[in-house]
C-alpha cells in the first residue's frame, strides 16, 4: 500500500486530498532521488561541494525555465543525469580559460532570457502562467549570472562552477524543450 493511500485509510486525509498527497509524496521522492544522484555525481568527480551547490541553483532556476521533460519518469530522470554528466564532464575535461566559460554563462543566461518559459506537451502554459514563470526564470538566471560574476572575479571556484554549471544545464533543457515543442 503506498504511503499516501495509508494516510487516508487512518483518516489522516480525505479521499479529495489523496490524489494531491500521492502527487506530493512522488514529488518528493523524485527530488531526493535527484539530489543523491547530483551529489553521487560530486562524489565521482570529488567535488561534492560543488553538486549540492549546483542542486540548490539548478533546481528552481529549472523549475521556473522549464524546458525538456521525458513522457516518463524514468527517462526524465535518465536525460537530466546523463546532462549533468556531460556537463560535469566537459567542464572537468575541457581545459579552457575560466573567462571562456563566463561567456558561455552569459549566453546561457541569454538563451534563457529569451525562451522562457518553455512548456512542453504535458503541460501547456496559459498567459497568466507563461508571465509569471518567465519573470520568475528571469530572476532566478539574472541573480545566478551575478553571482558567476562576483565569484569568478573573487575566485571562488566552488561557486563559479555551481552557478556556471546551473545556467548552462538549464538553458540546454530549455533549447531541447524548445526543439521538442517545434513539431
Amino acid at each position: 500500500m503506498k504511503l499516501s493511500e495509508r494516510l487516508a485509510k487512518d483518516g489522516l486525509i480525505s479521499s479529495e486530498e489523496l490524489p494531491v498527497v500521492a502527487y506530493g509524496l512522488r514529488s518528493l521522492r523524485d527530488n531526493v532521488l535527484s539530489f543523491i544522484i547530483t551529489v553521487g555525481i560530486g562524489f565521482v568527480f570529488q567535488d561534492i561541494v560543488s553538486a549540492i551547490l549546483f542542486f540548490f541553483f539548478c533546481f528552481p532556476l529549472r523549475r521556473s525555465a522549464g524546458g525538456y521533460h521525458a513522457q516518463t519518469r524514468v527517462r526524465c530522470l535518465l536525460f537530466s543525469t546523463g546532462l549533468l554528466l556531460s556537463m560535469w564532464t566537459s567542464w572537468e575535461y575541457m581545459r579552457i580559460f575560466q573567462s571562456c566559460r563566463l561567456v558561455a554563462s552569459i549566453f546561457s543566461t541569454a538563451i534563457l532570457f529569451i525562451l522562457v518559459p518553455a512548456e512542453t506537451h504535458n503541460k501547456k502554459l496559459d498567459p497568466a502562467e507563461r508571465a509569471v514563470y518567465g519573470r520568475r526564470a528571469r530572476r532566478i538566471a539574472f541573480l545566478e549570472l551575478f553571482l558567476c560574476f562576483i565569484s569568478f572575479h573573487m575566485k571562488w571556484n566552488l561557486l563559479f562552477k555551481s552557478t556556471a554549471l546551473s545556467l548552462y544545464t538549464s538553458s540546454i533543457a530549455v533549447l531541447a524543450g524548445k526543439w521538442v515543442m517545434r513539431k
